[in-house]
């Protein structure tokens, strides 16, 4: 007797996170509710408005910005500006009115399929599961806790600007959290280098995080601020 059989076929959609951003997508100045929030809502990808009439597409935690599109002043624009992710996969910060181009993160022709802020606050571009591009990379004046601040990367704040040591073999700079050291890692050091202590070193839970800010004035300032996951709000 013939034992019948048949072929099944299972298909496995591919997994799309809500938070992730497509190529088309685009965040405009003008409107204070167009964002973009990392999966836990601790992080959010919006403009921030500074001044009058003067905003940033930027990253921001609990109301302070921590990347800058541009950094600052380069990426100060108006009410009319316009964070676009292109079909091409370069994102672009520009006027609408006259299509004027701020910033870039020269990724068009890379095969970038998606965009995501993730829950360090670090936004990647990828093709795929590939990583093409991240703020992380591509730091304006802030350095987040699992940051690598390592060679050729470059703090921008006003005309000031603080730049990795290219002297050592492969320097990173890292704030290590909750306990709040700034720390130099190098292969060429048997142990990592305390480069700085918080004055509330060891006292911070986990219900904060830290940061590493370079100040208009040039000093490189260690900041507390409360955790929002969750709130949807800064």
């Amino acid at each position: 007797m013939k034992i019948p059989f048949c072929l099944i076929f299972i298909f496995f959609p591919a997994i799309i996170s809500a938070a992730d951003v497509f190529p088309g997508s685009t965040l405009h100045a003008s409107n204070s509710e167009n964002s973009r929030d990392s999966p836990n809502k601790t992080f959010i990808l919006s403009f921030i408005q500074e001044a009058e009439n003067t905003y940033f597409a930027a990253i921001i935690y609990n109301g302070i910005p921590v990347w800058k599109a541009g950094g600052d002043p380069g990426g100060a624009v108006n009410s009319s500006a316009a964070l676009r992710f292109l079909p091409d996969g370069n994102l672009q910060l520009v006027y609408t009115s006259t299509g004027f181009l701020v910033w870039q993160s020269n990724t068009a022709g890379r095969e970038v399929s998606t965009g995501k802020l993730d829950d360090s606050g670090n936004f990647i571009l990828r093709n795929g599961s590939i990583q093409i591009w991240t703020t992380f990379d591509n730091p304006s004046d802030t350095i987040l806790p699992g940051q690598n601040f390592t060679v050729n990367h470059v703090l921008r704040s006003d005309y000031i600007r603080f730049a990795s040591n290219t002297n050592l073999t492969s320097p990173s700079l890292v704030l290590q959290q909750p306990v709040g050291i700034f720390s130099l890692f190098d292969p060429m050091l048997s142990s990592p280098l305390t480069m700085a202590r918080s004055s509330d070193y060891g006292e911070v839970t986990d219900d904060s995080i830290r940061f590493v800010k370079l100040e208009s004035d040039g000093n490189l300032r260690t900041y507390s601020s409360a955790r929002i996951n969750g709130s949807g709000n800064c």
